[in-house]
């Protein structure tokens, strides 16, 4: 009995620190997200106009500034964001933009298929911009089409 009380005794303890391992680190992400609420986004995507609700989030030293609309997941990723202009292409530039829609495609601008985004600073660490570009097929089958992305523009992102 006594044998079976100390091990009640430390396992009880051992499950006292987990739980208390668990609840202050649950908590801790390195991912900064944020719904922009006064942002928007909207662009040409192969000649049908699209609105986006736009999310900004922090990960691994990019920004990423996600547009969700009913049909399509427009998303731009920036190394560093600031003001100027950014050519989209590979992703080993660490600027690029990738496109994926409700059937099942995933688009990326590429060393071949690249684009521009240019921001202006509209107060603190807001901007406006414009962009382009042009996205190669990723999946389901690498290369088998492209979508064309114009008459970009975000603000407030």
């Amino acid at each position: 009995m006594r044998l079976v009380k100390k091990i009640n005794r430390r396992l009880g303890g051992i499950f006292l620190a987990l739980i208390l391992f668990v609840t202050m680190f649950s908590n801790v992400s390195c991912n900064k997200s944020e719904t922009a609420t006064n942002a928007s986004m909207s662009a040409s995507l192969n000649g049908s106009q699209v609105t986006f609700t736009v999310s900004l989030t922090g990960s691994n030293g990019y920004t990423i500034v996600q547009g969700s609309s009913s049909s399509y997941t427009m998303t731009i990723y920036f190394k560093t964001i600031s003001a100027g202009v950014f050519t989209l292409g590979d992703q080993s530039t660490g600027y690029y933009a990738t496109v994926s829609d409700n059937f099942g495609y995933s688009y990326s601008t590429s060393a071949a298929n690249t684009g521009q985004i240019t921001l202006t600073a509209v107060g603190g660490s807001r901007y406006n911009g414009t962009f382009y570009f042009t996205a190669n097929e990723t999946s389901p089958t690498v290369g088998g089409a492209n979508v064309s992305v114009v008459n970009g523009s975000c603000s407030n992102i």
